[in-house]
């Protein structure tokens, strides 16, 4: 009789002390949750997070086309719309955008959204690297056109 109080003591304690070494509260679990996040996003390169803010925002309907720009935690967005609007609904729009691309990427905390024709062009130029191919072309171009000048040696 007295082995199996014992017994039922220690079952109780173990019983009542178990649960309390592996609670964990729920706001550690969204902090770890964030850190993996971060370094998850640390890991990714530019060009891999524009493309994922890209691919994001390309579900939106009112947009037809975008090209987005990666550097540090901002992006900059040049989009193409597939409709006209107004400009209280193009201003909403922005906003929406801006706000769409910081759910896309953590790791992206400001946002600039562009509808301008030739800043979606330049960005799309540059997402593409047809900037670098470019600027080698100019260099050639003015190599080859560059005055040539001689030193004499003595």
């Amino acid at each position: 009789m007295f082995i199996i109080k014992k017994i039922l003591v220690f079952a109780m304690i173990f019983i009542g002390v178990m649960p309390l070494m592996g609670c964990v509260s729920a706001d550690k679990l969204r902090n770890d949750a964030q850190q993996l996040r971060a370094v998850e996003a640390i890991k990714k390169t530019p060009e891999s997070r524009a493309k994922i803010i890209a691919d994001y925002l390309l579900k939106i309907d009112e947009i037809e086309d975008c090209a987005v720009h990666v550097s540090g935690r901002t992006a900059v967005i040049g989009i193409s719309l597939a409709t006209d609007l107004e400009r209280r609904e193009l201003v909403a729009l922005k906003r929406k955008i801006a706000a769409e691309a910081k759910n896309a990427d953590p790791q992206t905390t400001h946002a600039t959204v562009s509808t301008s024709a030739s800043i979606y062009k330049k960005l799309d130029a540059m997402r593409r690297g047809e900037r670098e191919h470019e600027e080698e072309k100019e260099l050639e171009e003015n190599g080859k056109n560059a005055p040539v000048i001689v030193v004499p040696s003595f």
